[in-house]
């Protein structure tokens, strides 16, 4: 897995999230969510969400 994740940080070094759908497989069948603009915003409840 190492390789792979070394080409997939060098290609999509700028994109996280088109990183983050690579490095879990995901085949998008838009380019939208990683280009375009979003198609909606959602607000989280505020919360810790780190512990």
């Amino acid at each position: 897995m190492g390789l792979w994740r070394s080409f997939f940080s060098y290609l999509y070094r700028y994109n996280g999230v088109a990183y983050s759908c690579a490095y879990a497989g995901l085949r998008l069948t838009d380019a939208r969510a990683v280009t375009g603009p979003p198609d909606a915003w959602l607000r989280l409840p505020e919360r810790d969400y780190w512990h």
